[in-house]
């Protein structure tokens, strides 16, 4: 068996290692920025704002979070996924009528959602507060702009462009918020309020929007040249719908905890809860990193059929991962309380639900990039049905924990099904493409993983 150290190196070595570092390392840099900023926003909006009011901004976004992943419906992960195939064989014309489908589908789903959301308002209302409604209708302008925003950065991933795909979204529409925060406390005499935290963020999102636009024009320049675009929708959307269920589902784990504890308990709690939920999700920067710039190499080696390439990056990425998730866990366990003070005293009170969310957090890690794994070889439907499963399951641990534990139940809930359809998915990986994701692919050697 091959030490742990000579395989990394090994790795590294490589060219695909290469690439797979160089992309991972701008990405965790963009990434480090925009949580730079965003905690700077969170801790200026729940200052400002005031508990209850920063609660209902939570609230909203969440909400927001949960309904712009419905919009995309998958069409991010299609373009991510054919549009690097299209570019390797020049099917210019294939690529161009990906583009506009894609578009038109967004569109069409996000005015589907709001003429659904308008027609059952009621029912929102009968659920949260007569604030929250207010700053949704506000808030829904943002949904086309996110939508469409998150279509393109996918085309420029595909071309392994991974610092113009994030640096709009991680960057600079936070720094712009941040800006436009300080702007208001200086110049005007009002308080901020949750919908002027939208009405900034709509702004700065159209902005990025026409940069990340231009950009994609400028790196597709053949697309200009094209007269006849050729359109496989049947193959797109049969492609396109399970992902866009899966991701659905994995917001709903996400946000369910949030969503239910405003409902169930109160809004002041559900900001509580999601300033500690940000701190854990620290943990995941390194992973996400690795992940954008490893979810074009998944499909392009499975195409090619190299697993003994696919296994070697798989290993580099969850190391680099998994080693910095367990330093930023084992600094937030302690720090947490002092971290958790500088939103206000109020919210060191989810002190003990950021332990066990670190926990779940740390499991996501060590397990690996699973989940892409799964839907850029083909594997989207198992994917649906393991994290389908999960999501429900969190919607009932969440509706029985919550009235019994507050905030803890609500991170138990969490961290239990994220550890859930982490390992399903670790375990069908290992079954149908025979290759190992998770941390301990360092001690197992090549051969082993491969076992069926």
């Amino acid at each position: 068996m091959e030490k742990p150290v000579a395989r990394i190196r090994q790795i590294f070595a490589s060219e695909l290692g290469q690439v797979l570092s160089r992309g991972a390392s701008v990405g965790f840099a963009l990434n480090l920025s925009a949580a730079g900023f965003g905690f700077l926003l969170s801790i200026l909006f729940a200052r400002t704002m005031g508990l209850k009011e920063y609660g209902v901004y939570v609230l909203v976004v969440s909400v927001l979070q949960l309904l712009h992943m419905l919009s995309v419906f998958g069409m991010d992960s299609t373009m991510l996924r054919f549009a690097a195939r299209y570019r390797a064989s020049e099917q210019w014309s294939e690529l161009k009528g990906l583009e506009i489908f894609s578009q038109r589908i967004v569109l069409g789903v996000c005015a589907l959602l709001v003429i659904t959301i308008v027609l059952g308002r009621g029912f929102f209302a009968d659920l949260f507060p007569g604030e929250f409604i207010e700053v949704l209708w506000l808030a829904l302008f943002l949904l086309p702009i996110w939508s469409l925003l998150r279509v393109k950065e996918s085309a420029l991933r595909a071309r392994r462009l991974v610092a113009y795909s994030q640096v709009g979204e991680y960057f600079i529409r936070p720094l712009l918020m941040c800006l436009a925060v300080f702007a208001w406390l200086l110049l005007s005499s009002e308080p901020v309020r949750a919908s002027t935290g939208i009405a900034f963020s709509i702004l700065s999102s159209l902005i990025v929007l026409a940069l990340v636009w231009s950009w994609s024009r400028r790196y597709y320049p053949e697309l200009k040249q094209v007269l006849a675009p050729v359109f496989h929708s049947k193959e797109w959307v049969q492609f396109g719908l399970p992902v866009a269920l899966t991701v659905g589902f994995f917001m709903l784990i996400k946000y369910t905890d949030v969503l239910m504890l405003g409902s169930l308990v109160s809004v002041e709690s559900s900001g509580i809860y999601s300033a500690a939920s940000r701190f854990s999700e620290l943990t995941s920067f390194g992973l996400t990193a690795v992940n954008l710039i490893l979810a074009p190499l998944i499909a392009e080696l499975h195409t090619k059929g190299n697993r003994e390439e696919l296994q070697r990056i798989l290993t580099l990425g969850v190391c680099g991962s998994f080693s910095f998730a367990l330093l930023v866990s084992i600094a937030l366990f302690f720090l947490g309380p002092l971290l958790l003070s500088l939103f206000g005293d109020d919210f060191v009170q989810g002190t003990t639900a950021l332990h066990v969310l670190l926990l779940g957090n740390l499991i996501n890690v060590a397990i690996g990039s699973v989940g892409y794994l799964m839907t850029m070889t083909g594997n989207q439907i198992e994917a649906c049905k393991v994290v389908g499963l999960s999501a429900l399951c969190n919607i009932v641990l969440n509706a029985y924990l919550i009235p019994k534990y507050g905030m803890l139940g609500a991170a138990v809930a969490t961290s239990l099904s994220m550890a859930y359809w982490n390992i399903a998915l670790w375990i069908k990986v290992r079954r149908e493409l025979r290759v190992n994701a998770s941390i301990f692919s360092l001690i197992v050697s090549p051969n082993k993983a491969e076992e069926v």
